[in-house]
């Protein structure tokens, strides 16, 4: 089950399309209409990608390859995964995110001042706690209000365990809970589904003054979730009353 998400034609990296940002290496590709997962593999532990041109590059065309390849740099762990993103059942647009994310490239209040997008006298506090920097690792693991979401996640599954407080190390932890394949991707899923709806209370918070509530945060992931799962596979005829009340039940049909 591939990803649809377009390495040239979508804006996965959060910095604008490729097409726009390279445009003569997208003339020259013969891969302009490929999906993420189609061009690129891990070799070595190392992302590597795999575009194909329609004749040799030559001089400048070398250079503005060597700046896209630095652009799209992969910085993972070799433990980390990374197919699972792309596997998962999330819409194109989370699997984007959540790309973004592993390689802190979304819009924290951190990365806006390492951009110069925000004045070096606005505050880079947590539009959750108010208490420590934004970034990444903090808004969607270690921040107190974040980390109350995911025990309720992890309370939904029965499961019990110490929560990570890095973005990398808390996407590894959670597919170990599943048995199978089908049912890792399905946990994956949820990861997904968690950081994606943590962000969104988060924009609710700067731009519309709302408030995160654990509880109302739970609710939309496990909707969430349940229509991604049933949307994409065809054994998951569980209802959405039986996902919430035995979400490891219902991935037992996987």
């Amino acid at each position: 089950m591939g990803d649809k998400t377009s390495f040239w034609l979508e804006d996965w990296t959060g910095l604008g399309r490729l097409e726009g940002r390279f445009h003569r290496m997208y003339n020259l590709s013969r891969n302009k209409y490929a999906a993420i997962h189609e061009i690129g593999e891990w070799r070595g532990g190392e992302w590597t990608w795999r575009l194909k041109w329609r004749r040799e590059l030559k001089g400048r065309e070398e250079l503005w390859w060597q700046e896209l390849l630095q652009a799209e740099e992969v910085e993972l762990d070799p433990g980390v995964d990374f197919r699972l993103i792309w596997a998962s059942l999330a819409p194109s647009n989370v699997k984007a995110f959540v790309w973004r994310l592993m390689l802190n490239r979304v819009q924290t209040k951190t990365n806006l001042r390492r951009r110069h997008a925000i004045r070096d006298d606005q505050s880079l506090a947590c539009a959750f706690c108010q208490h420590q920097d934004e970034t990444s690792d903090h808004l969607f693991c270690s921040c107190a209000v974040s980390m109350e979401t995911w025990r309720a996640v992890l309370r939904w599954f029965g499961v019990s365990t110490a929560l990570p407080a890095r973005v990398k190390a808390l996407f590894v932890q959670f597919p170990v809970f599943g048995r199978g394949n089908s049912q890792k991707v399905a946990l994956v899923t949820v990861w997904m589904a968690t950081c994606w709806s943590l962000w969104l209370f988060r924009n609710c918070i700067i731009f519309d003054h709302g408030a995160l509530d654990a509880g109302q945060v739970l609710d939309l992931i496990q909707v969430r979730t349940w229509h991604w799962i049933k949307a994409k596979q065809v054994n998951f005829r569980n209802s959405l009353y039986e996902w919430k009340m035995c979400p490891m039940a219902c991935l037992e049909s996987l």
